[in-house]
Formats: structure tokens, sequence, C-alpha cells
């Protein structure tokens, strides 16, 4: 390796050093504000995971969920060991190496390293980037390896392309907005290996289409429908009352989503764009055709989705990290332009005058212009998850009643899913289970029924449970008794 060689990977690998210690600082700061869990889906996740470990399988969840998220986190639970903790752990660590991801992008893209350092800064402090760079959901990582596959376009280079397809494969088995940039990178990749005559290029094209028509074809098998997946979303959208908007409504809703979650990133890229016509900067680059048709082809789909009740029932801007980032990457090359072509006074009022506007937007527009979902932190139910692992035997079973989807929080704070029993899922799709406190006969059958040895119940039917066991632990909505 040459001096000069060496020089630059020691400047990259410094770029990527900042940006994953900035990466760091916003993560802890999140955790520190007592962010835990987007939804309860979060707790359902990781208790999928953990069952992986003891069953691992092609389809963990049986469910719409795509299984890759499952085996990283399974597979790395059976390494570190089993326990909620560790999950975030394993969560927190997976950001750190996202926002790497993200400069890499930005490298592919063309840009300067300071370009792709600023991009990555800009992209991981987004409000929806910081929470779920710390979630363990798949959203963040599957949203980083979406952007690195649509920025391979900008590239000929076959090791290039061969890092891209792999990044897009595994996020189509990891988030189904992947599906629509594997059908555009797939159609590109074709057009540049017919008129470049490279085959290569053609079986990358073709390899990036196989997961979402091997899932496709393992839902013909197993739930006979290719698009079992689809039906699955709509019919729980419709359970829950959530398809009584308009159809133009429903069609509007992701374009409004990207514009209205993150106005910071648009405040910001309209102020640098119009700065760079000011100055005449051209920073339109032919290669950012297909990395902009393949971030495209994500808003057109989750729009097709909206309009026909297929996607996000809740926290939409999750979809949206991928178009986000690309617009970040794209703001930085223009912000990093402008900043080389004025005077360094005029860089220290522009960044002092642009700083004070993101907090404007952030403080001030933001809390009237953006409604985002509430979170899940389920501080109690986590609490009282620890204290029945502490407390219960393996193999001993534990039987799980709360007024919602906090039971999901339990189990996955107790770590062992197989020794589980849920009494009511909350399923709108399902009629509701028989009340097991209607009376002492009801209770006395049902806890028989369930085989359970331990229950976590409601505190107010404290009373109930006089008769059949001991309470352990009393928290403010809910308790954790030993049965007789």
């Amino acid at each position: 390796m040459t001096q000069t060689a060496h020089s630059k990977l020691k400047l990259a690998a410094l770029a990527v050093l900042v940006l994953v210690s900035i990466r760091a600082l916003v993560s802890y700061c999140i955790v520190r504000s007592g962010f835990r869990a987007l939804s309860d889906d979060d707790y359902s996740r990781v208790v999928i995971a953990e069952s992986f470990v003891d069953h691992p399988s092609w389809d963990p969840s049986g469910t719409s969920w795509l299984p890759f998220p499952f085996w990283f986190y399974g597979t790395c639970l059976k390494l570190v060991g089993v326990s909620l903790a560790k999950a975030r752990i394993i969560a927190f660590a997976s950001g750190l190496l996202s926002a790497a991801g993200v400069w890499t992008a930005g490298r592919w893209l063309g840009h300067s390293r300071s370009a792709s350092l600023l991009g990555g800064i800009i992209a991981c402090a987004l409000p929806y980037a910081a929470w779920l760079g710390v979630a363990t959901t798949p959203d963040y990582f599957s949203a980083v390896l979406v952007l690195l596959g649509c920025c391979s376009l900008a590239r000929k280079s076959t090791t290039i392309r061969l890092f891209g397809a792999l990044a897009i494969i595994v996020a189509t088995l990891s988030r189904y907005e992947a599906w629509p940039v594997a059908v555009t990178w797939s159609v590109l990749c074709m057009i540049n290996a017919l008129r470049s005559r490279n085959w290569k290029f053609a079986i990358l094209s073709l390899l990036v289409l196989t997961p979402p028509l091997a899932w496709m074809l393992h839902g013909v098998v197993q739930h006979h429908s290719a698009l079992f997946f689809v039906k699955r979303v709509v019919s729980y959208r419709r359970a829950l009352g959530l398809d009584d908007t308009s159809a133009i409504s429903r069609l509007l809703a992701t374009p409004r989503h990207l514009f209205q979650d993150a106005p910071e990133l648009w405040a910001i890229a309209g102020i640098a764009m119009l700065v760079a016509a000011w100055l005449k900067i051209s920073l339109v680059r032919r290669r950012w055709t297909g990395p902009l048709l393949a971030i495209l082809s994500i808003v057109a789909f989750l729009s097709i989705g909206d309009w026909r009740n297929g996607t996000a029932t809740h926290h939409v801007g999750r979809t949206l990290l991928a178009p986000w980032s690309f617009v970040a990457l794209i703001t930085a090359a223009h912000i990093v332009s402008v900043v080389r072509a004025v005077p360094w006074l005029h860089r220290v009022a522009g960044s002092a005058l642009l700083a004070v506007l993101c907090g404007f937007v952030y403080w001030v527009v933001r809390p009237t212009w953006t409604s985002v979902d509430s979170f899940s932190p389920r501080r109690e139910e986590t609490e009282i998850g620890a204290i029945a692992a502490s407390k219960i035997a393996p193999g001993r079973r534990l039987a799980i009643l709360t007024p919602d989807y906090g039971y999901f929080a339990v189990e996955a704070a107790l770590g062992r899913p197989v020794d589980v029993v849920i009494i009511d899922a909350h399923d709108p799709r399902r009629p509701d289970p028989a009340n097991i406190f209607a009376s002492d006969a009801q209770l006395s059958a049902s806890l028989h029924e369930l085989g359970a040895h331990w229950l976590i119940a409601p505190l107010k039917h404290e009373n109930a449970l006089l008769g059949f066991g001991r309470i352990h632990y009393r928290g403010p909505s809910l308790l954790l008794a030993e049965l007789r």
C-alpha cells in the first residue's frame, strides 16, 4: 500500500470513527431520556427472537413479519445469552454499524469524505433515526441496507454492485419496503448488463429478486396465498378500524408523512439548495438518477399500500428512513459545496444561522406540525418480568393476563417464552376469551387447564387470588403470584 493510499485509509477510518461516536452519543441521549421502545412490537419481536434460540426455523414469527431480524437477534442472543437487556445492547450496537453504512452510501454516491460524514450526522440525528437506532426492531438497519443498495447504482464497479445486492437481499428479508427497491434495482442493473454486456450484472439483477420470490412461495405452501402478508395486515387494520378514511387521504398519507415527520431535514435541504442555486453551484449528477429512482419506488410502494390498506398501522415515519437518509446525503453535498465557495466569515455566520433555524424548526415548528404516535416504555411490565425471571425456576409455567399488549414486555423481560402462556392476546380479529375471574370455580378451572404454576395479573384481582396462592410482588397495576 502506497503512502497516499494509507493516508486516505486513515482519513476514512477517522471520519467513520467520528460518525459512530456521534451516533453513540445520540443513542445514549435517547436512552437517558427514557426511551425504551417505539411500540409493543419491539417487545413482541424480542420474544420471537428468544423463542428462535431454542427453536430455530425459517419463519420464526409464523406471521407476516419477515424472518431475517429474528435470525439475527436469535443468533446473537444464543451467543451472548437470552435477556431483554442484551437484546437492547444488540440494537445499540447495530445502530452504530448502521451509521457507518450511511457514510459508505455517501461515498458510493461520489461524495467527499466530509460530505459523507455530514450526511451521516444529519441522518442519524433525525428523530426517527435517533429512536430506531436503539429500538429492537429492524427498521433502522434495514433502511441503511436499502440506502446502500440504492447508492450502489451510482457505481459501475462489480464489487460495489455485489455489496449493494447483498445489502438489498438482507433488507428484503427484513422489511417489505425494500421489495420495490429490489425490483427497481434489478431492472436498472439488467439494463446496465445489456448495455455493457456484463453477465455478472445480469446475475446480480436476478439474485436480488430471490428472497421476495422465496417468501411468496413460502406463503403459497404454508398460508395458501402468495400475498398472505398483505391480507394479514389489511385484516388487522380493518379490525382496528383504520380503514375508515377516504381513498385519496390514504393515497397521500405517505407523501404527507415524508415531509411532516422530518421538518428539520427539509428546512436544511431547502436552505442549502437555495443558497447553492444563488451561488450558481450545480450539484446535479447523472449517476444519482438510478439511486433516486430506487428511493422513489419506496414512496410509490408505500403510497399504493396505504391506498389498499396494507401498510404500517403505527409510526409511519419508521418506513421512511431510507428516503430521509438519501435526502440527508444530497443535502450534505450541497452544504459542503456552498461552504467551500464562500469566505470563512460567511461560513461561520451561515453555520450559526443554520443552527438557529434547526432549533426553531425542532422546538417551535415540530410540536405543531408533526404528530408522533406514543411510545411504549413499559417500565412496570419489564420490571415484573425481570422479577419473575429471578423467582420462577425454568420449566415452571407462568400465565400472564394484562389489560393490553403489555404482556409482550413481561414475556420479553422474563426471557423464557417456552414457559409462558398468554391468557388474553387482545387480538381484535378474535373474540374476547372468557373472564377467568368471573368466579372462584372459573378461576380454578382456568388455572388448572392452563397448567400454570405462577400468575401475573392486574392488581385489582388481588382479593380473588388470596385463596389460590401467595403474592410475591405488587406493582402499581400488576401483581405476581405463586399458585398452590
